[in-house]
């Protein structure tokens, strides 16, 4: 159902009009997502995950490749994959689903009340205030900072690893390989880091702060006191960060 939804959604989005202004916010996006999280990014331990995050999760490419490769595999993976892992891809999709669905109805906003005039980060919160999803914002934090941990988990199964390594070949061959190649560096890029439940929790709390800050009107949402969040949200976040 998820993949199915998600098919329906990737159909209409590639025919939209906006599809240049959804990529423009996306490199947006991307640059203020690095930009506030800046000095977690500058920590070693942490940034392989969160240049994945930035780059591989959330960034403006063509995915279709990838995400059509995950479509063709489906009914191999329903066959041989236990409940769990399939439970796992199926909160990965709805996640896309819904990160993609957002950045469509914020794009049309901003087209709605500014139409080409360049992006400012005035203009992107009365934006984002208009979509009025306050809830689904929320609830997107919420399933990104699951997927992380997710990500965690599974990048320290060995045996998931040995099996994308022997799969390399056969992929290729099959034509997946934009899909193959996303798995190996997100979990390489997970299996290297240190306190990922950590990272993930910062994140999350500082992206909610900016939320609320943004529907509450505040005039520069974007500037944090990035220690005294992170010390009140997590103890000792900074300390280990």
């Amino acid at each position: 159902d998820a993949l199915l939804r998600f098919h329906d959604l990737q159909q209409a989005l590639q025919s939209s009009p906006l599809l240049p202004q959804r990529l423009a916010l996306s490199a947006w996006q991307s640059a203020r997502l690095l930009s506030t999280h800046r000095d977690l990014h500058a920590k070693p331990e942490y940034q392989s995950g969160l240049n994945f995050l930035l780059q591989d999760l959330y960034a403006p490419q063509d995915f279709s490749a990838r995400d059509q490769g995950l479509e063709r595999i489906f009914p191999k993976m329903v066959k041989w994959l236990p409940e769990s892992a399939l439970h796992t891809v199926a909160q990965l999709v709805e996640l896309n689903h819904l990160t993609q669905a957002l950045d469509q109805a914020l794009t049309e906003a901003l087209d709605r009340l500014f139409a080409s005039q360049p992006l400012t980060p005035m203009q992107y919160c009365e934006a984002f205030r208009a979509c009025n999803n306050q809830a689904l914002r929320t609830r997107q934090l919420q399933e990104v900072k699951a997927a992380g941990l997710l990500l965690d988990r599974y990048a320290r199964s060995h045996l998931l690893r040995l099996t994308l390594k022997m799969t390399e070949g056969p992929a290729e061959t099959a034509g997946l390989s934009a899909l193959h190649q996303f798995l190996q560096r997100g979990f390489s890029a997970f299996y290297d880091m240190q306190n990922v439940s950590q990272l993930m929790h910062a994140l999350e709390q500082r992206e909610m702060r900016i939320l609320d800050l943004i529907f509450s009107g505040a005039p520069d949402p974007f500037i944090l006191d990035l220690a005294q969040n992170d010390n009140s949200s997590h103890n000792g976040i900074h300390s280990h960060a």
